[in-house]
């Protein structure tokens, strides 16, 4: 009972903090980091970006007062998102520290890659590297519209802070209170500098787990964000399209607007479905997550082929 008081206290205080500072410097935000849209944007008029800052610091800090270091790992990347988000740095300079970063997180994992066969094991860790900077670049891509990452993140931060540590509950109440600005009508974006950071301590703890197999049962938990982003490059490659070049062709850009679809409404979709697969997982185990995954991807499908827009080429 007094670990849960302390949990508690600990999630209020980091949330009215994140609250605070984000009330005191949304103006400056709003001077120093103003995201202006072009075709591939959803909003109409310049927005602040770059309010990841704001957790990613936040949720740091709060680890490292519970000794727990691996944030710390990712706010390399978090910088490098923060100044690409004000200078737009070179893709290979991003790139570098994207490399970085997840050979430091694989690095600090306690889970191994076992081979009697040295070429095998090899290009395991290949894959290995190349998909955890897929989901740094997936989270990037999916954070497109008002509150659709930041609600998505709660819940699998949630889920991590249960399974892993509660370590992570301080940037759990940070990301609850940006929510609050980020939600629709937004009045801040968490820009590269958030949704980097994001997505490399994702990959991170998913690195933490006991095992492989819970370390993907938690990356099937988060299938709704990861699905649209990967299923979108796929049929972006086959249809001989540059996947670097930036576009408005994710599920969630071609529902906006659909049959009443608004920015709230499609995050809610997904939102939803990461608690569906998160209970599922909590409740019935694998075999719960894969009937509710089956029934997410007939769910998919349905709004990719009756309610969105189609999927045209616009490049």
């Amino acid at each position: 009972m007094g670990n849960i008081s302390v949990y508690i206290f600990t999630f209020l205080f980091f949330f009215l903090v994140s609250l605070l500072i984000q009330f005191l410097f949304l103006s400056k935000f709003k001077k120093w980091f103003l995201d202006k849209p072009n075709n591939r944007s959803l909003h109409k008029t310049p927005m602040p970006t770059s309010g990841g800052i704001i957790f990613a610091l936040l949720g740091t800090l709060g680890s490292l007062w519970s000794e727990f270091y691996l944030p710390l790992a990712c706010i390399p990347l978090a910088i490098t998102g923060l100044i690409d988000d004000r200078f737009n740095i070179s893709i290979k300079y991003r790139f570098f520290m994207q490399i970085f970063t997840v050979l430091l997180i694989i690095k600090l994992s306690p889970l191994t890659i076992n081979s009697s066969n040295f070429l095998s094991e090899y290009l395991l860790k290949i894959i290995l590297i190349v998909s955890l900077i897929a989901i740094i670049n997936f989270v990037n891509f999916m954070d497109g519209i008002d509150g659709l990452v930041t609600g998505s993140m709660i819940i699998y931060f949630l889920i991590f802070s249960i399974l892993i540590t509660p370590s992570l509950i301080p940037l759990l109440g940070s990301l609850t209170a940006f929510i609050i600005y980020n939600w629709s009508p937004a009045k801040i974006f968490m820009g590269d500098v958030g949704s980097t950071f994001l997505g490399a301590l994702f990959g991170a703890i998913l690195l933490q787990m006991p095992n492989w197999s819970t370390s993907l049962e938690c990356l099937f938990v988060a299938s709704p964000l990861f699905a649209d982003a990967l299923i979108c490059v796929v049929r972006r490659f086959f249809n001989r399209e540059n996947i670097f070049y930036g576009h408005r062709k994710h599920l969630f850009q071609r529902l906006i607007g659909q049959r009443g679809l608004t920015h709230a409404k499609v995050s809610l979709i997904y939102i939803f479905g990461s608690i569906t697969t998160s209970m599922s997982l909590f409740l019935g185990g694998t075999k719960l997550l894969i009937i509710d995954l089956f029934v997410l991807l007939i769910f998919g499908i349905y709004l990719d082929q009756v309610i969105a827009k189609p999927f045209i080429n616009e490049n």
